[in-house]
């Protein structure tokens, strides 16, 4: 909802009221960028500190930065930021992560607590303004060929691991000092503006992203046309291309999300990690042993791992998984918690394929049974109804169906 002071005219909002001019520099959001990025750009344009834009330009205490500003929306902020550049009401609400609901979340991330797919934001206990943990990430070939560099929101999601455009792997780090990308405290503790760009150079360091030479590394093409299709998905909504997507994209998310909590648990699904690490010839080393962690803090390599092998489980759906998790002796047991929702895409092939058990009535089962055979002159004791149902009993000894993943103490393991 736009607050009641602004007025639209022709697409843009404008304000009347004259202690709030114009910013002399007015740059409107890239496609696809963050607010942070935003308030960044602005602020160097205006030949301004960060903080003094905050503060002094839009009146906000200095604790406005401590916060993560693209994970929830603050309505008098970019109301504030709209009024003295002059853009829409939608280009700034479309700066932050809230963005993505109804495309890769039901609802619109909660303002605390661990977010499916949104990289947590950490704070240093000496300086609450600096960034501890790798909370987003940069493509140094995207920063050089823009003509206005900025960030986007797309890197802030843990589910970016390739480059789209340009087939390269992520950074989610400085490649000189290797400290988390801080593009936006460039001019913390500086008496004067630095002179380099901020969105260009480690804040930290110092050091520019764009023209030192790097060595970037390629990514597989399959993991390329698969991070693709979710960049696609993150705009339409829906994907002809995987499973569970032609409906509505958060179904598929949730699912995917499943699968990649599960590649990267310890326990009996490890054996899909070493399936895949024994067909490609890698040292199982284990580097999920940290498992304890949430997918969303894991570093951009041990991601972009599980992803290749998601994508992989994805192919063909739902026959090669089910070749691959019987090869490796998974039923669905271990990859269907039931006391949480599973989507439907990923919760019936598990059932039809993976399930490993004897048939076990209900309860209303039963009781329709016993009911039928009262009404055929039987007794209705258990072992008539265990007969009927086709399951074990004293007087019928159904044929138990083999299983393909014993288990027990002669079980091989």
């Amino acid at each position: 909802m736009r607050p009641a002071m602004y007025r639209l005219r022709q697409g843009v909002l404008t304000t009347t009221d004259p202690r709030h001019p114009l910013l002399a520099y007015r740059s409107r959001p890239q496609e696809d960028e963050l607010l942070l990025s935003w308030m960044t750009r602005l602020a160097r344009g205006n030949a301004v500190k960060l903080q003094c834009l905050a503060t002094d330009i839009l009146g906000f205490s200095s604790q406005l930065l401590s916060h993560d500003l693209d994970r929830v929306p603050d309505e008098e902020l970019l109301g504030r930021i709209v009024r003295r550049v002059g853009c829409t009401y939608e280009q700034a609400f479309s700066t932050g992560m809230w963005a993505y609901q109804g495309l890769l979340w039901f609802q619109a991330p909660s303002e605390r607590g661990p977010v499916d797919w949104l990289m947590p934001m950490g704070r240093s206990c000496h300086d609450h303004r600096r960034i501890s943990s790798y909370t987003t990430q940069m493509c140094c070939a995207c920063l050089a060929s823009d003509p206005i560099p900025y960030f986007r929101r797309y890197w802030r999601l843990a589910l970016a691991v390739v480059c789209p455009a340009h087939g390269i792997y992520l950074r989610d780090c400085c490649p000189w000092c290797h400290g988390p990308i801080e593009y936006h405290t460039t001019d913390f503790g500086c008496r004067l503006l630095p002179a380099v760009e901020p969105m260009m150079h480690c804040g930290k360091c110092g050091h520019d992203w764009c023209h030192e030479p790097w060595d970037e590394i390629s990514a597989p093409e399959s993991l390329v046309v698969f991070q693709r299709q979710l960049c696609r998905m993150l705009v339409d909504g829906w994907s002809p291309d995987l499973p569970g997507a032609e409906v509505f994209s958060p179904l598929f998310f949730a699912g995917l999300k499943i699968l990649l909590q599960r590649l990267n648990q310890p326990g009996r699904c490890r054996r899909l990690r070493e399936y895949f690490a024994l067909r490609d010839a890698e040292l199982m080393f284990d580097p999920y042993a940290h498992s304890a962690q949430r997918f969303e803090c894991l570093r951009v390599g041990v991601r972009a791992r599980l992803l290749d092998m998601a994508q992989e489980l994805l192919v063909d759906w739902p026959h090669q998984f089910a070749n691959i998790a019987r090869d490796s002796r998974v039923s669905s047991s271990y990859l269907v918690d039931y006391r949480h929702w599973t989507p439907y895409w990923l919760h019936e092939p598990l059932r039809a394929l993976l399930f490993d058990q004897d048939y076990a009535p209900t309860t209303q089962e039963r009781a329709s049974a016993k009911e039928y055979l009262l009404r055929h002159g039987g007794t209705g004791s258990a072992d008539e109804v265990n007969g009927l149902l086709g399951v074990s009993s004293v007087l019928h000894k159904a044929t138990q169906r083999e299983r393909w993943n014993p288990r027990g103490p002669r079980a091989m393991v």
